[in-house]
């Protein structure tokens, strides 16, 4: 076996220079990461961690529990697996979805994020199955303050309208739209329009990762409104997002990925009789410069700062959202 060394932290794709944008990412989770090892490895180094609901063994719902006594505190995103609808054509078990949110929301609290049941580009089937969810929903937002993120679907509704609509379902409360950047996607000019419809003190990129060649453009894009300042370190949308990082560098074929090869160095070290999360533990120490340079925390942690969100009770501690549509906003619905 080869042991190949990996770049280090000045390698690949570093955080971009410069200043800080003011739409920097609060929170950028590693998404995919559904097997115990990965998810303990990524925590231990200090990354955010995203998991897929419907891919989720009993031993991952296990790891992600004990992230509860954690030292880094991380985030926890779980998406509600909604995209496998388009390819299989069967609508996901939302009784399991909501089940595991229920499980894992008295745990990690405000730190989870939360998908809400939706149906990718269909506005009206993502109203209606919001509404069918809505109290048990709530009742977690309520009980645990964990965040629920609300894709925005494109259609044939404007957006005063799918928003009011959310709005009437889930009320003017702590909700975040989560924008689509994968699936039936955003391009950067449709989330400039969406800024300028909808003003959102705080949004949620769907598949975008922090060091996407594109990311740049989007996250000018969320600029196109500003909200008035709450107070002075809080002058732009607050973002999350999240990008399957080891999907994309889980490669071999043509390439070797980072997490492919610091996998094989952490086998290498471990030996024939290692478990697959023993491995994974390891390799992700072993490939932390790649997936989180040293920049890029201190950019994570300076804009939690400045938000206010450094205290896991929330990011609205800070910021509540609000929007240019519905019954509290600047603007009425008819």
């Amino acid at each position: 076996m080869t042991l190949h060394v990996l770049p280090g932290p000045d390698g690949p794709n570093p955080w971009p220079p410069g200043p800080p944008h003011p739409c920097d990412p609060i929170a950028w989770f590693r998404s995919g990461t559904n097997q115990p090892g990965e998810i303990q490895g990524l925590a231990s180094v200090g990354c955010d961690v995203g998991v897929c609901a419907t891919r989720l063994s009993a031993l991952g719902e296990a790891a992600l529990v004990q992230l509860r006594d954690e030292p880094e505190q991380p985030w926890v995103f779980v998406d509600s697996g909604a995209f496998t609808e388009k390819r299989t054509g069967k609508e996901p078990n939302w009784e399991r979805v909501l089940g595991l949110y229920e499980r894992l929301a008295p745990v990690l609290r405000s730190r989870l994020y939360l998908v809400v049941p939706d149906k990718v580009g269909d506005q009206d089937a993502t109203i209606e199955r919001l509404q069918r969810y809505a109290p048990r929903l709530l009742q977690l937002r309520n009980d645990y303050l964990v965040r629920l993120l609300v894709p925005m679907q494109k259609g044939p509704h404007s957006w005063r309208t799918y928003v009011g609509a959310v709005l009437d379902t889930l009320g003017d409360g702590d909700w975040i739209p989560a924008l689509p950047c994968k699936a039936a996607a955003f391009t950067a000019a449709d989330v400039e329009q969406f800024m300028l419809d909808v003003h959102p003190r705080q949004v949620h990129l769907l598949g975008k990762g922090r060091r996407s060649r594109d990311v740049r453009a989007y996250l000018d894009a969320l600029l196109a409104w500003r909200p008035e300042p709450v107070h002075l370190y809080c002058p732009a949308c607050q973002v999350t997002m999240d990008s399957c990082w080891l999907a994309a560098n889980a490669q071999r074929a043509r390439y070797l990925g980072r997490w492919t090869g610091a996998r094989d160095k952490a086998r290498l070290e471990l030996g024939p009789a290692a478990t697959k999360p023993e491995v994974d533990r390891l390799a992700a120490r072993y490939a932390w410069p790649t997936m989180v340079t040293l920049p890029e925390l201190q950019a994570l942690e300076t804009e939690r700062a400045r938000t206010g969100a450094t205290d896991c009770l929330g990011v609205y501690a800070s910021c509540r959202p609000t929007y240019s549509v519905g019954r509290s906003m600047e603007v009425s619905l008819p």
